[in-house]
């Protein structure tokens, strides 16, 4: 996992429009820890910032990021930042893009590894980093991500799309949520240009699916109509799998097999199958699902945590 320290004689200081607001949600002191400074930084400028990882949160909708310096004799300094993005499913993306379990500490999914603890909420995104951890660090850091979590009053939906998926053989926690189609190729390598027209108007995520000797993979693209599914629908199986024109699933030649349909304005694909018999019943399976969800007219949120 990825995380972000503050470069040693990086000063920058951009106050973009509401960006004061986020210090509200940060206390001034935590334990021994004392506030130190505070950063700015808008889409405009990220890459000042983190240009390794700027990417990540542009390509999610990003609006602002306040970066705060804790300080604490003979201890490493703890940095915590809010990014504030357009929306809950942006700030769930990213932590879905991020984590690699969900310990639902803080916020609406959190983790905490050595020297990290990220969590999302709302439409914010959180991040606490120090480049040594100690149990003082620790706890300072839980107590400041307590802080934040009651700060931000409001808690919001994730994405419908995830409602979608089956339960069977889903990896826990083993999903990407995106609407940006670098995201595409997370788990499974499909193509380097957006062979699906994902854009900001779609909802996609790709799933684990099996143990890692049978390992499979789903891709779920809602569209905003089905005249944009079906668009893509044709570009796809034209350009990635011409057989799918005369067979519901393709062996591939690494002896995976692969499938691929669209029900109304939701697209689904499966990659890397150990079987045609199991890619086509995963597939299946989201047809049920998405057959559910159009008959109660509102999709289901609960059968997945996130």
């Amino acid at each position: 996992m990825y995380r972000l320290m503050i470069p040693a004689l990086l000063f920058l200081y951009v106050v973009p429009m509401n960006a004061a607001d986020l210090s509200a949600f940060l206390p001034v002191q935590s334990n021994e820890w004392s506030m130190e400074s505070d950063q700015y930084f808008n889409n405009e400028n990220l890459y000042d910032y983190i240009d390794g990882a700027a990417e990540l949160y542009l390509s999610y909708g990003f609006n602002t990021v306040i970066s705060r310096r804790y300080a604490c004799p003979d201890e490493m300094d703890i940095v915590v930042e809010i990014f504030d993005m357009n929306g809950a499913r942006d700030a769930f993306g990213v932590f879905t893009n991020m984590r690699e379990k969900n310990q639902h500490e803080f916020g609406q999914g959190s983790q905490q590894i050595e020297g990290s603890l990220i969590f999302w909420k709302d439409h914010y995104f959180v991040s606490l980093s120090t480049h040594r951890n100690t149990g003082r660090s620790l706890a300072a850091m839980k107590k400041i991500a307590a802080f934040i979590d009651h700060a931000i009053p409001n808690e919001n939906q994730v994405p419908a799309i995830l409602g979608l998926l089956p339960e069977q053989n889903l990896v826990s926690e083993g999903y990407c949520y995106f609407h940006h189609y670098i995201w595409l190729n997370s788990y499974y390598y499909i193509a380097n240009y957006n062979i699906l027209d994902v854009n900001d108007q779609t909802d996609g995520i790709v799933a684990k699916y099996g143990s890692p000797d049978r390992r499979s993979y789903l891709l779920l693209i809602q569209y905003p109509d089905e005249q944009a599914a079906q668009a893509a629908y044709a570009q796809f199986v034209s350009e990635f799998s011409p057989e799918l024109k005369a067979a519901n699933a393709v062996r591939l030649k690494d002896d995976t097999w692969h499938t691929a349909a669209l029900y109304e304005r939701l697209f689904a694909s499966v990659f890397n199958a150990p079987g045609k018999e199991e890619a086509i019943q995963l597939l299946n399976s989201v047809k049920s699902k998405a057959q559910l969800a159009t008959d109660e007219k509102v999709p289901n949120h609960k059968t997945i945590q996130p």
